[in-house]
């Protein structure tokens, strides 16, 4: 696996046109001058890769958390392939979520950014990990309509039938009325009878919200038509 990770980092460097940017592991300890690490994940999140390189050799731990996120999670968020690439080959963690508890996967899926998922879980990101809420990257991706970013994902395997707070990914996504993402997930097996914990199921929230199409998606594709 090193030996696939290091091929694969090299590649993006490559493309980026950073192949001269590799260099030793940096400190990947979450410790150190609490202003310069603040200076490193506002450099990460503007993606000025010059100053992430000055302060990841200048010692600056690379896994550090924020509120906003580690250097390479705040990157994920806006896409920056390119300091990305460069962290992740410098040793930083494709997993260090920050002090809110989202991972750069779930910051990336979440804003849209498939490339920057791809990259991360090519990297080893967990792609089932949750956040304090009970969310994976899947669920952040489909709340938020980002139907590219949910395909990835699913074509990576993550579980389309997650749950959290007593309902399934596929009752929320049905409940915002949004039939791609709800096609989507269907699609790749999503459980159309599930119940959630109020004994509700997909077809019973679509029926309720007056969502004729969401109704006859799932009734499609299975759901049971009294919803029981």
């Amino acid at each position: 696996m090193p030996q696939v990770k290091s091929t694969l980092l090299a590649f993006f460097l490559t493309t980026a046109g950073l192949t001269a940017c590799v260099s030793p592991p940096a400190n990947l300890e979450s410790t150190g001058e609490a202003s310069a690490q603040s200076r490193l994940v506002e450099a990460s999140a503007s993606g000025d890769l010059k100053e992430v390189q000055a302060l990841s050799n200048a010692g600056v731990a690379l896994n550090v958390q924020q509120a906003e996120g580690s250097p390479l999670g705040v990157a994920a968020a806006r896409g920056h392939l390119a300091v990305m690439a460069y962290l992740l080959n410098r040793g930083a963690d494709a997993s260090t979520a920050g002090l809110d508890g989202l991972t750069p996967l779930m910051r990336a899926a979440a804003n849209g950014h498939a490339k920057a998922v791809r990259m991360l879980l090519k990297a080893g990101a967990d792609v089932d990990t949750t956040d304090p809420e009970g969310r994976t990257a899947l669920a952040h991706a489909a709340l938020e309509g980002e139907l590219s970013t949910v395909k990835t994902l699913l074509a990576a395997g993550a579980d389309v039938n997650t749950t959290w707070n007593g309902q399934s990914l596929l009752m929320r996504v049905v409940a915002s009325g949004d039939m791609l993402t709800s096609e989507a997930l269907i699609s790749a097996g999503a459980d159309v009878n599930y119940r959630g914990s109020d004994g509700r199921s997909a077809m019973e929230i679509a029926r309720a919200k007056g969502l004729k199409d969401l109704q006859m998606l799932l009734s499609q594709n299975g759901a049971r038509a009294d919803g029981r």
